[in-house]
């Protein structure tokens, strides 16, 4: 188990406790993000925006730089780990309480499915407020990813 960096520690790249690797902490907690320890400036560092987390009704969602994680718990490992720029559309209920989002090649739809491993509806712990800014910085970073992949063909 890594022990967690003083309270004060900036974010940055440091040792994982496996021989070579180092993780990125945020300032607040470690992500998932790794690389080796004595790796160049190659390895971008994680957007300033940090990690957003949300609470739904059947677990979390993290945003996290260019990758959205779902896990059970925010102690637990991810149980899905989705990379933004695979991701064509985020789509969310008529309620604002739920959102889902279509994978590259998916069938395209308008609203959440509920048997669908990427949706997550709204617990009850999470304010309307928390929810609408994880769902606009969900988006934004969506939109941002790249590279996309390209269109088919006709």
């Amino acid at each position: 188990m890594i022990d967690l960096p003083p309270p004060t520690t900036p974010a940055g790249w440091y040792p994982d406790g496996v021989p070579e690797q180092e993780r990125w902490w945020d300032g607040t907690g470690w992500t998932e993000r790794t690389r080796g320890a004595r790796s160049d400036a190659a390895t971008p560092e994680p957007t300033a925006t940090g990690v957003r987390v949300v609470r739904g009704a059947t677990g979390y969602a993290e945003l996290d730089g260019d990758v959205l994680l779902f896990r059970s718990k925010p102690d637990r490992p991810a149980l899905q780990r989705i990379p933004l720029n695979t991701v064509d559309d985020v789509v969310v209920s008529r309620s604002g309480n739920a959102f889902d989002v279509v994978r590259h090649g998916a069938r395209p739809r308008r609203r959440p499915g509920l048997l669908s491993e990427t949706s997550l509806q709204r617990g009850g712990r999470t304010s309307p407020d928390e929810w609408r800014a994880f769902l606009d910085a969900l988006s934004a970073a969506v939109a941002a990813a790249v590279p996309k992949f390209p269109a088919d063909a006709d």
